[in-house]
């Protein structure tokens, strides 16, 4: 499970070296020898306080329940800068955290 719903995003083969960390909330991180880390909660890629993806090139995912899902940024952050926003997997069509914010207030996307 982890492996699989980690390579969704990673794109590589077998993970050869990964360190796990028991987390206060019954979660898990994993650390990989490539300096990425994943949370999971339950099976699940799930972080409430942070992203739940963290690559070492940068790139950041905000998971809830497995679902790419943030309300008060962008769900993914590319280390070259480009950003998207999501809610409950859904992309939001926006291009500014102002956007999204608007959006948000007018609950438009809902």
């Amino acid at each position: 499970m982890v492996e699989s719903s980690f390579r969704r995003f990673h794109g590589v083969g077998k993970v050869k070296q990964m360190k796990i960390t028991r987390l206060y909330n019954g979660g898990k991180l994993y650390e990989y020898d490539s300096g990425d880390k994943s949370w999971f909660l339950n099976g699940f890629l799930h972080r409430t306080d942070g992203p739940a993806i963290e690559f070492a090139n940068g790139d950041k995912f905000w998971f809830l329940n497995d679902n790419l899902h943030r309300e008060d940024g962008p769900a993914i952050e590319w280390g070259s800068g480009q950003k998207e926003w999501l809610i409950n997997g859904k992309l939001i069509p926006c291009k500014t955290q102002e956007q999204f914010e608007r959006l948000m207030r007018l609950k438009a996307f809902w």
